[in-house]
């Protein structure tokens, strides 16, 4: 049987391995349209590579049919993970629930997968860009050649500078399929505050985000500030649900009510009285941070400590408990780690991830209606439906 994967990312890699694994007669060739496979790979996890996380659950991840999630993600246990990755030499480690290659370094994957293809005989062609695929007799033709199976495996459309420009939705719109509404996820946020002041500080605090003064949802984490807005974890969290004129609030002393928190910056001005006010909240807050908030509500920064009213206390612990910031956009392209939205999960069969559509048509990754949370989870993703994808298409019989 002749195969051809569309995309040499993680996922397409990942699903010709598995497809030569489990017939070595098949004929496997992946198209890549860069200059090398797998470059997106290493730039996962800051170089780091974030291949997984020990708690995996559908609540991890979104897609417009959820209820494809569990069978989906339960085709993949834990055990079939390590042993992947196990029989292609890699060792693994966990930091706070991420599983890491235990070198911490992205290429030591990247090699190993590139050792297997050329072990296992799985033909590479780069810079080549497929922008469409015909079905004839129930056969597939790219460049001219026949093909009994396709795997789209090309991605989403965040960072097109790897190859990942949306081309994968054009691919299966032609081939009948339909793609659900995509946006960039993952993203760091622009504000419309001037922040400028605060690039580079780092906070671990609890960030909400309210459309319209309704609250769409919360996370906990560490908060990344930049010349242009907001970034971390928890931002990119929320970015696939922020909007322009959205409004993010950040709460820098989440182990406080606001009535605690008032008073002990109470207490606090009775025991430093002799400090400016511009070092008062020195001490549990970066002091340009705290510079910054004084700022935002009014007060003077060489005014005393001592000086400070009631109704001073009472801003300063209302805007530690609630900083808030207007979202101008939300960054993408080059910014965002992932997409949200995709070919359309229901149709698919969830237990081979081939399209009802056409026989011998099989997509995965970012290229479907799925986008996982930050920690490992959209990587997590892309190996599970390449081996869902990788062993059915070894079997099919057309």
């Amino acid at each position: 049987m002749k195969i051809a994967v569309i995309g040499g990312g993680a996922g397409g890699i990942a699903a010709a391995i598995y497809a030569k694994r489990n017939n070595m007669k098949n004929s496997v060739t992946v198209f890549e349209r860069g200059d090398r496979i797998l470059k997106k790979l290493l730039a996962t996890g800051n170089g780091r590579c974030n291949l997984s996380n020990e708690s995996i659950s559908p609540e991890n991840y979104f897609s417009h049919t959820p209820d494809s999630l569990e069978q989906i993600l339960s085709a993949f246990p834990e055990n079939e993970e390590r042993q992947f990755f196990a029989s292609l030499g890699i060792l693994l480690c966990s930091e706070s629930g991420r599983i890491y290659p235990y070198s911490r370094r992205a290429n030591a994957v990247s090699d190993a997968l590139r050792f297997e293809c050329e072990r296992l005989g799985i033909k590479i062609c780069t810079n080549s860009f497929i922008d469409r695929v015909l079905v004839k007799d129930k056969l597939f033709i790219i460049k001219g050649e026949q093909f009994d199976s396709v795997i789209i495996s090309c991605g989403g459309m965040s960072a097109p500078s790897f190859g990942t420009d949306g081309n994968s939705f054009k691919l299966l719109k032609a081939l009948g399929h339909t793609v659900t509404p995509t946006c960039y996820a993952l993203s760091p946020v622009k504000v419309r505050e001037n922040v400028k002041s605060l690039k580079g500080i780092r906070v671990h605090c609890s960030v909400t985000l309210y459309d319209k003064n309704n609250m769409v949802k919360q996370e906990e984490g560490e908060l990344q500030l930049t010349d242009y807005g907001l970034s971390g974890i928890v931002i990119m969290q929320l970015s696939r649900l922020a909007a322009k004129g959205s409004t993010i609030t950040v709460d820098l002393m989440p182990d406080f009510s606001q009535e605690e928190l008032s008073e002990f910056l109470t207490e606090r001005r009775k025991k430093l009285s002799h400090l400016k006010a511009e070092d008062f909240l020195t001490g549990f807050l970066h002091k340009a941070l705290g510079q910054y908030i004084l700022g935002r509500c009014g007060i003077s920064a060489s005014l005393p400590a001592s000086k400070l009213e009631e109704n001073e206390i009472f801003r300063l612990a209302k805007e530690l408990k609630k900083l808030s910031f207007t979202v101008d956009c939300v960054l993408g392209k080059e910014q965002s780690q992932a997409t949200s939205g995709g070919a359309l999960l229901s149709e698919f069969n969830t237990k081979t991830l081939e399209s009802k559509k056409h026989s011998g048509l099989y997509c995965i990754g970012e290229a479907l209606d799925c986008v996982g949370d930050c920690g490992g989870y959209n990587l997590h993703w892309a190996w599970t439906t390449a081996y869902i994808a990788g062993k059915a298409v070894s079997k099919c019989l057309k």
